[in-house]
């Protein structure tokens, strides 16, 4: 019996000490991501893969990835809006773990889905392995390095604009219309289309051709198109996002539709300015620094925004947008206003109960006729957004 039970045992007890002195840390851990660069509220999977050279028994693995602070955040798209004063309920703690039994296995792979991502350069950096015998007496666990790194956009809106200011000659003229197209100077004649409005049919070259005939217009001249935020750590999470998510979806519109020259300066914890006459890739450095911006710990926008009054262009569309109101801001769009008159337009970002709150010195703005768009969670939740210029 002593010795049925010691050589029953005696498997066991080596594949216990194997364990014991297992090189966990000799595992070779990489990470795919099924693309590095999406939008807010999208997906991504990540395969990770875990590749060892001896193909000793484990009877279990866990495969954790160790997500970073940065994307504890679920972006549900506009419906986020609806607690536009209680950002707290978006946060959501995400923990992505998976079990595997690679027995004699030499390679294994964990697949996951991270949804609902925040905007947002995230960090990866981290992967943890554990893995033990089958009755608990040993764990073993060791952290791995892998570095990658997840680009996520805002989300592009889809914007309607009621008004919209164009500038017929670099900024000689200011006309209202609503639509981004030159309706006056007319190039030429091509056959309908669905969508072409009633009034653009050329009746007499239609009776010419027995056909009916549109009239194609000249596409007016490129603006420029400047953009000042403000970047402030006042600003609620959600009024900040959606401040971002306007201001790139309306760069896109613009740019897209007028083949305009876009600008930009974002003041907050760092000041950036890229002007509107920058290299070809200006929109690309744009959008990325829209991705990763993130509210400053000082505010220190009314300063700063003085100092560079020199840079905007007398002729540039000016939109600024800020999640905050005060009196220093307001002095300092005075100033602004009084450089560029009907140039200049403001968009402020705040919840229902803040503008009823602030609504005294709204008016202040309104007083000193300064184009003012205020964006509420109501009109954050329309879709499209409709956006009065």
């Amino acid at each position: 019996m002593s010795w049925f039970l010691f050589f029953s045992f005696l498997p066991l007890v080596i594949y216990q000490m194997g364990l014991t002195f297992y090189p966990l840390r000799n595992l070779d851990v990489s990470r795919t991501l099924s693309q590095s660069i999406c939008h807010a509220g999208q997906s991504i999977t990540f395969d990770i893969i875990v590749e060892r050279k001896a193909p000793f028994p484990l009877f279990y693995c866990i495969v954790e990835e160790v997500l970073p602070d940065s994307l504890q955040r679920s972006d549900t798209g506009i419906n986020k809006y609806a607690h536009m004063n209680h950002p707290v309920s978006y946060e959501a703690k995400r923990y992505k773990k998976q079990i595997l039994f690679p027995f004699f296995r030499r390679k294994i792979k964990a697949s996951y889905t991270l949804s609902q991502l925040p905007r947002g350069e995230h960090q990866l950096d981290q992967i943890r392995i554990r893995t033990g015998d089958i009755f608990g007496f040993i764990k073993k666990e060791h952290l791995f390095n892998v570095n990658d790194t997840l680009i996520v956009f805002p989300n592009k809106r889809r914007i309607r604009f009621k008004y919209t200011l164009h500038s017929l000659e670099q900024g000689e003229a200011i006309v209202q219309s609503n639509d981004f197209r030159q309706t006056n100077m007319v190039a030429g004649v091509r056959e309908y289309l669905p969508g072409d409005k009633f009034s653009w049919i050329d009746w007499k070259q239609s009776a010419k051709r027995q056909d009916v005939m549109t009239k194609e217009f000249e596409h007016e001249k490129s603006m420029e198109a400047f953009f000042i935020l403000n970047a402030v750590s006042s600003c609620q999470w959600l009024a900040f996002e959606g401040m971002i998510e306007v201001m790139y979806s309306m760069m896109d519109v613009i740019q897209k539709t007028t083949d305009s020259k876009i600008g930009l300066l974002s003041i907050g914890k760092e000041m950036s300015y890229f002007p509107s006459h920058f290299d070809v890739g200006s929109r690309e450095k744009i959008m990325r620094h829209l991705a990763t911006l993130k509210p400053s710990n000082e505010d220190m926008f009314t300063d700063r925004l003085q100092r560079q009054t020199t840079v905007l262009s007398t002729h540039s569309l000016i939109f600024v947008f800020s999640c905050s109101i005060d009196i220093r801001f307001i002095e300092s769009m005075k100033k602004l206003h009084s450089k560029h008159k009907k140039r200049l337009h403001i968009f402020l970002l705040l919840s229902k109960n803040q503008s009823i709150e602030l609504q005294d010195t709204i008016n202040m703005l309104v007083e000193h006729q300064i184009g003012l768009t205020v964006l509420t969670e109501v009109q954050l939740m329309k879709d499209p957004l409709e956006v009065r210029v």
